[in-house]
């Protein structure tokens, strides 16, 4: 048994990331698995200690609505590092924000293993965000980290590529709930009468965050030119006016609805699943939408060519080509029978390789080589 502290900005509910919804699955199941796992992220407003699902939040004070937030919840989390984290065997950090600097000099002070999860690749990733600030922090979190997690080849290059020791950046996947996210053996049009949905169309869906990185402009533009067998149905929430997508309003052929936790109802009544997204790292919805069977259509970024095999158990596009989203659309649309044979072939490799206990397991080994 070992206690482990996560650290992170935040945690659901009130956030609702793929990263968040990561660090949650992976907490819960190391409790499930005997661990004691707590959780140091802000506030934003809630309450500031409380258990759960058997794991401890501990929600830090930092001043919201401030110019500088990130300085006062840093100067908090510090002080909190400084008195608490002599009581943990392992850190945990997610996401290469400005607080894994703070866990790794902590980490380095009481001598405690730094295991460093990263989250999105690419340009507008973790590395990417760290390294115009690198002249002041020398990468001093990312350097001190004993073991990086990298959920994508392409994080995976860009570690190796900044001169971290190929043994310790290890190539471990994110993980989904095999007991929520499956294939449908019941009823979809009763489903869809539950979620007032069409019965009689063919049911594209889209779940996330509803920001300009996720590519909704792109998918909103090349609708018209889909077959009106479909309806879009987008399901999910703006985290901020600044990155939201302005002008997102339900029409006939366009569902506009609010985040829920029972996403995998949406999962089970849609067709086809749709990610049209510039920047992921290993995108949770996709994984999940994969479980549950749905063909998919993804954008190639992130780990989407590991997940996907073109034209097998899904289809991918190039970022921002719309007539090639456009013909992928219509083209799954056009044929239930492909969609069938994806979709088989999606939920059977998510199953295989994806799932939380296996992901648990390879993170457990990695703790076990730290405290060794």
């Amino acid at each position: 048994m070992a206690r482990i502290l996560f650290c992170t900005t935040s945690y659901p509910p009130e956030a609702r990331g793929g990263a968040e919804r990561q660090a949650k699955l992976q907490a819960e199941e190391l409790v499930r698995r005997g661990h004691r796992v707590t959780v140091v992220c802000h506030a934003f407003g809630r309450r500031r200690c409380t258990m759960i699902n058997g794991v401890r939040i501990v929600r830090l004070p930092g001043a919201e609505g401030s110019r500088l937030p990130t300085l006062t919840y840093g100067l908090v989390l510090a002080a909190y590092l400084a008195t608490q984290i002599r009581y943990f065997d392992i850190v945990h950090v997610h996401l290469a924000s400005f607080h894994v600097h703070i866990a790794a000099f902590f980490a380095m002070i009481f001598r405690r293993p730094l295991y460093l999860k990263l989250g999105t690749g690419g340009e507008r990733g973790d590395i990417a965000w760290l390294q115009p600030r690198a002249r002041f922090t020398r990468l001093f979190g990312l350097r001190r980290a004993n073991r990086i997690q990298a959920i994508s080849r392409e994080i995976f290059d860009e570690a190796v590529g900044l001169g971290i020791a190929q043994d310790k950046v290890l190539r471990i996947a994110n993980g989904y709930d095999q007991a929520t996210f499956r294939p449908f053996e019941g009823s979809k049009e009763r489903l869809r009468q539950e979620l007032d949905l069409p019965e009689d169309r063919t049911i594209v869906l889209f779940t996330g965050r509803f920001i300009v990185q996720k590519g909704l402009i792109d998918l909103l533009e090349v609708w018209p030119a889909v077959t009106r067998e479909a309806v879009l149905v987008l399901v999910g929430a703006a985290p901020s006016r600044e990155y939201a997508v302005q002008g997102l309003k339900p029409t006939e052929d366009v569902i506009v609805r609010g985040w829920t936790e029972e996403i995998e109802d949406y999962l089970h009544a849609a067709d086809i699943f749709v990610l049209p997204s510039y920047s992921e790292g290993m995108s949770n919805s996709l994984i999940e939408a994969m479980a549950c069977g749905l063909a998919v259509i993804s954008t190639r970024v992130g780990a989407a060519e590991e997940m996907i095999e073109d034209g097998r158990s899904g289809l991918i596009v190039a970022p921002g080509d719309r007539a090639g989203l456009a013909e992928a659309l219509n083209r799954l649309i056009a044929s239930p029978e492909l969609r069938a044979s994806m979709g088989r072939l999606a939920a059977e490799t998510t199953a295989a390789r994806y799932s939380i206990s296996g992901v648990a397991d390879a993170i457990e080994a990695a703790y076990g080589d730290l405290r060794s």
